[in-house]
């Protein structure tokens, strides 16, 4: 990773994180913040939304002036969710849950890979 991309970042960045009132965002739960590369925040919002990363990802680049690793988005993709599937295994889920979350570990690997 280029180190010139590193800026704070909320790690944990899913809706029920922030709120959106009036043209501002509000953000809270900032367990898993810390320095690194942005992109690590828009990945959980990608697991979220799978059908909507590239008209994310362009709105994102509009606004933002920081330079994301696009390049790379696939392999955070799995990071994250092999992330999510391991915290899963290690907490007591019901099967509903983790049906979910299986489904959009696949619909990663079908989208990036």
């Amino acid at each position: 990773l280029n180190k010139n991309k590193f800026t704070f970042f909320h790690n944990d960045l899913i809706p029920r994180n922030f709120i959106t009132m009036g043209h501002k965002n509000y953000y809270f739960d900032f367990e898993f913040s810390g320095i690194g590369n942005p992109i690590q925040d828009i990945v959980p919002l990608l697991l979220d939304y799978p059908h909507q990363s590239d008209e994310f990802l362009k709105k994102y680049k509009a606004a933002s002036s920081l330079d994301i690793d696009t390049d790379h988005i696939g392999q955070y993709l799995l990071l994250r969710a092999c992330d999510i599937l391991n915290l899963m295994e290690s907490r007591k889920i019901p099967e509903k849950g983790r049906t979910g979350v299986r489904k959009r570990f696949l619909g990663v690997l079908n989208q990036y890979f």
